[in-house]
């Protein structure tokens, strides 16, 4: 991948929850000096005409192929959003394919998606279309959830000591190599520490675990291809915790700006799968999520 990337797709619904991330995009495109392309999947045209005979409208009422519609609006979202010489892109098919192949067309280097919520748990939703470029997608995925406050400055990690989050950290350290923090967050799992009912033994087999995954942490960041102003920068964050709850707490109390994550792709029990740890963080951490595929 070229860094920073000479051009980075906006993948859009044209619905509120994806403003933020035009405002990202729009952040981005400016820090890196790359150009935008906006793309979005325009409405099945037969069932708008399914619709349309049903529920016929009045004679004076604008009938717009879906289609123009969908360009219309996504003209007018980018201009309002300073982004006049962005390229608008309405593509067709199923979602997630039909974004790809116009990333790839376009030599973009980053896809930046918006996030749906769920009003009733004020959670963060992972739509289908995330969901499949995350498993499929070569390019890294940046999942926005919050408002633009300037340029990422303080990334965590969430990390197995696998080769997938080695890559995600080398990624995000070419992409924002200007950070101020970086963090490693493992989880170091104690498999018989809710068994035991002691406090002062639970402490120590805990303590041990977490010494043991420090050494491990060490050796593999040694093993990564780091700039060293930025290995630097890394601070390493082991605890004897779950790894999902850890990372969500890191990410809250650390004020982190930016969750780094590692995308198995395509999962060898199953398909439909990111990876059970990788796809909870993705569901529950609020915070922007970039998401990096392992190559293969």
């Amino acid at each position: 991948m070229h860094v920073p990337p000479s051009a980075l797709l906006l993948a859009t619904d044209l619905s509120a929850r994806c403003d933020r991330a035009l405002d990202r995009a729009a952040q981005l495109a400016a820090q890196w000096g790359a150009r935008v392309v906006a793309a979005t999947v325009a409405p099945d045209e037969r069932a708008q005409e399914i619709r349309d005979d049903v529920l016929p409208l009045p004679a004076w009422a604008r009938r717009e192929p879906p289609a123009e519609a969908a360009r219309r609006r996504l003209r007018r979202d980018l201009d309002d959003a300073g982004l006049a010489g962005a390229e608008a892109v309405v593509a067709h098919g199923a979602s997630g394919p039909a974004l790809l192949e116009t990333a790839r067309a376009r030599d973009c280097g980053l896809i930046v998606v918006g996030i749906a919520r769920n009003e009733a748990f004020q959670r963060p939703v992972v739509g289908s279309t995330i969901a499949w470029l995350a498993r499929h997608s070569p390019l890294p995925v940046l999942v926005v959830h919050d408002r633009v406050r300037g340029p990422y400055r303080n990334l965590a990690a969430a990390s197995d000591f696998s080769a997938t989050a080695g890559r995600a950290l080398e990624v995000a350290a070419r992409l924002f190599p200007d950070a101020l923090r970086y963090a490693l967050v493992h989880g170091a799992d104690a498999p018989r520490l809710g068994l035991i009912d002691n406090d002062r033994s639970r402490a120590a087999l805990g303590a041990a675990a977490a010494e043991e995954t420090r050494a491990a942490a060490a050796a593999h960041l040694d093993g990564l291809d780091l700039a060293d102003a930025v290995r630097g920068r890394v601070e390493r964050v082991v605890e004897p915790a779950e790894p999902v709850r850890l990372l969500d707490a890191w990410a809250a109390a650390d004020g982190t700006d930016l969750v780094v994550l590692g995308s198995h792709g395509r999962s060898a029990l199953s398909d439909m799968l990111l990876g059970s740890v990788a796809q909870r963080l993705l569901d529950t951490v609020d915070v922007d999520t970039l998401i990096v595929r392992r190559q293969g």
